[in-house]
């Protein structure tokens, strides 16, 4: 089964309604997955330790079916509440084991921002069904899933509008022990310094730009709200006072309110 839906060789087939010179093109595997998708996957969770050690050491040859198959499987373990505890479980355990076969898709120069982005997504849909890789340092994969995110959130290549997705699982990776946490930090630090003006009213209002930097402040904010870390918070200080009168000033004092607010008082201290 795994090596029909990894079959590269491509098809065209017509666009319904349109004439015959607009065609639609895709592989063979893509083509009888999108027909038999949900049976497909049924019976791929039933093989996990067979058909995940396939898939991830077809990753570096095939990575768009195989980033295919793999968030599909996840999808449909994570929606069906008996199977995320059984088939879901064991599925995040797999791919977590052969993290390393991805480093294609995020670590070597020639990895795309479509691959980075896979991993991206991925690592999301892993954490939704399992999330304990991000703060428990003895996970066998922890090593491997920290330096993805860090480097990833750093990549020069990457745009901000890109990264914004990676800041959306930030808060799992927020209750590390202190030393791996200020790696973190760094990391966050360089994205900010990379992307982020010395000025909140740099950019035109409405420009992209603006909007890309609007859409970090609010998932950093998000993250900073859903961890109440202090790094976090810290980070948050130090980019409203760089202004006078910071453009998103409100939202920052509606979220510093609500920490105060949720936190008990040694904390707050």
């Amino acid at each position: 089964v795994v090596s029909l839906l990894l079959n590269t060789i491509m098809l065209s087939v017509p666009l319904s309604g349109t004439s015959s010179r607009n065609f639609i093109t895709f592989s063979h595997g893509e083509y009888f997955y999108s027909l038999f998708q949900q049976t497909i996957n049924t019976e791929l969770l039933k093989s996990l330790d067979s058909i995940v050690p396939q898939l991830m050491k077809a990753a570096p040859e095939n990575p768009k079916m195989v980033s295919t198959l793999l968030n599909g499987m996840l999808d449909q373990s994570f929606r069906e509440r008996t199977l995320r505890k059984s088939q879901g479980s064991r599925l995040v355990e797999r791919v977590l084991h052969a993290w390393s076969s991805l480093h294609s898709w995020w670590g070597v120069p020639s990895s795309s921002a479509e691959s980075k982005m896979a991993t991206l997504t991925l690592l999301s849909k892993v954490l939704q069904i399992d999330s304990s890789v991000c703060f428990n340092t003895n996970h066998e994969a922890f090593k491997e899933v920290f330096v993805t995110y860090n480097t990833l959130i750093t990549d020069p290549t990457l745009p901000l509008n890109l990264k914004s997705h990676a800041l959306i699982i930030l808060p799992f990776f927020t209750n590390l022990p202190e030393s791996t946490l200020a790696d973190l930090q760094k990391s966050l630090e360089v994205l900010v310094a990379s992307h982020f003006p010395m000025q909140s009213d740099e950019f035109h209002k409405g420009s992209l730009r603006y909007n890309n930097y609007v859409d970090s402040i609010k998932k950093f904010l998000d993250a900073l709200e859903l961890s109440q870390n202090p790094m976090l918070l810290k980070l948050m200080a130090e980019i409203l006072c760089r202004d006078q009168k910071h453009i998103m000033e409100d939202l920052f004092q509606t979220c510093f309110k609500r920490i105060i607010r949720r936190s008990d008082c040694e904390s707050q201290v």
